[in-house]
């Protein structure tokens, strides 16, 4: 069993681990909520009707960095974001310092997604619930998915690297 948890951690640490943005991954959480937009939508929609899904966010073990990992698409590309968010522990808020974009075709069709996500993600606040098993991210700009206004962006712990 002991083995199991291992193979199953360092898979998780595979993954982020690395990422140039954050160094010593420690706590890796999924986004908790999925949100969709009507019945044929699998994702939420933002800018110009583009599908977006947070999937997932890294802290590091000193607790004061995390990185919020994201997709975007359309027909014929689709578009990885990732942002490096500072985290004020005293007051409980998060600043942007730096974010990529690649993507599957030419990052230019990228950048105008890139551009909304930093406006979203620039600055925020966050709070832990039941320990660090939740995260709640609310970010100061107004997040409208589907045109219903969400209040956070949750995500619930899955590993932990040793």
């Amino acid at each position: 069993m002991k083995l199991l948890i291992l193979a199953f951690l360092t898979l998780f640490h595979s993954t982020f681990a690395h990422s140039e943005l954050l160094e010593d991954p420690y706590l890796f959480y999924n986004s908790k909520k999925e949100y969709l937009c009507g019945q044929n939508a699998v994702a939420p929609y933002f800018g110009l009707k583009t599908p977006l899904k947070i999937e997932k966010l890294v802290i590091n073990r000193k607790l004061d960095q995390a990185l919020i990992d994201a997709k975007y698409w359309k027909k014929d590309f689709t578009c990885h974001y990732q942002v490096l968010v500072n985290l004020d522990e005293e007051n409980f808020q998060f600043k942007s310092t730096q974010s990529v974009i690649t993507g599957s075709n030419k990052v230019d069709n990228c950048n105008e997604g890139k551009q909304w996500l930093d406006m979203i993600f620039d600055q925020g606040s966050y709070k832990y619930i039941r320990g660090n098993t939740l995260i709640s991210l609310r970010p100061s700009n107004q997040i409208t998915f589907c045109r219903h206004e969400i209040e956070g962006l949750d995500f619930q712990l899955y590993g932990i690297q040793l």
